[in-house]
């Protein structure tokens, strides 16, 4: 059953969504962060992307876009919530990923 704090929350039908499993419900590997954030309250979730994008930006964290004809550095921007795997998904991922590194592929 889908928690009343993602009423709002809207999953894309045609993707694997990460957080929620079909039936709107948080997957279990998923609790143990969404229990921390709701405690912690929305303003110190707020307040620590916050420090996280201000940090970057005094220690000049960046990165290039090669293709890009200004050739500028760029912030680097972080999602404030981590992709959390299970073992199992790390381990499909992991092999998938050298499976197309062997092969020469791009699309990694």
């Amino acid at each position: 059953m889908a928690e009343a704090r993602f009423e709002t929350y809207v999953s894309d039908e045609r993707r694997y969504d990460e957080l929620l499993d079909h039936a709107g419900s948080v997957r279990p590997h998923w609790r143990p962060l969404v229990d921390r954030l709701a405690s912690d309250g929305a303003a110190a979730v707020r307040r620590g992307a916050e420090l996280a994008r201000r940090l970057i930006v005094e220690n000049g964290v960046t990165y290039n876009v090669y293709a890009d004809s200004q050739g500028r550095d760029r912030p680097w921007v972080l999602d404030p919530l981590p992709i959390l795997l299970t073992a199992e998904e790390w381990l499909e991922r992991r092999d998938r990923y050298v499976r197309q590194w062997l092969s020469g592929s791009s699309n990694l």
